[in-house]
């Protein structure tokens, strides 16, 4: 729901994502990340882009028994984001969680992105994740946004397999 009292409703675009993790010394991972974004939903219903983007980014992760913290740095390419003059939108995003149980992280995640000539994107998520099997986990958060650009509020499920 929009300050202006617009409210947008409905499936958001399709997101494929594929990351590789290396092990920098068991306590610190580094993640490549890549995303395809397929435009599934209605643009004109201000839930989508209507083009196909790209994603590419990397994660530094320092992890503990106690759980973890994380950086990530992006840019998004393509979809409607981009300027003829800018390459890409840049993102940045600092990211805490908390071992509540085997498998089981609750934590927090503040996200910045640039958008074109706009106010920027700024958001803080609450979320939980968790392993459903070996290969399969779930990740569901809750979504504040701070700017005209971002959502006021948002939900999310992910449903993530390992291979």
């Amino acid at each position: 729901t929009a300050s202006d009292g617009y409210r947008a409703e409905g499936w958001s675009d399709l997101s494929l994502e594929m990351s590789y993790t290396l092990d920098l010394n068991n306590d610190f991972f580094l993640d490549l990340d890549t995303e395809l974004i397929l435009p599934t939903a209605d643009p004109d219903n201000e839930i989508g882009t209507g083009v196909v983007g790209y994603f590419l980014g990397a994660t530094l992760t320092y992890e503990q028994d106690w759980g973890y913290v994380s950086s990530s740095v992006g840019v998004d390419i393509g979809g409607d984001k981009v300027e003829p003059v800018f390459p890409g939108t840049p993102s940045v995003s600092l990211d805490a969680g908390l071992k509540v149980a085997d498998g089981v992280f609750f934590g927090a995640t503040y996200d910045w992105e640039r958008v074109r000539n706009d106010s920027p994107v700024s958001e803080a998520t609450a979320y939980l994740d968790m392993d459903i099997s070996d290969d399969f986990s779930l990740y569901l958060y809750l979504l504040k946004g701070f700017t005209d650009n971002s959502s006021d509020i948002g939900t999310r499920a992910t449903v993530t397999y390992r291979f």
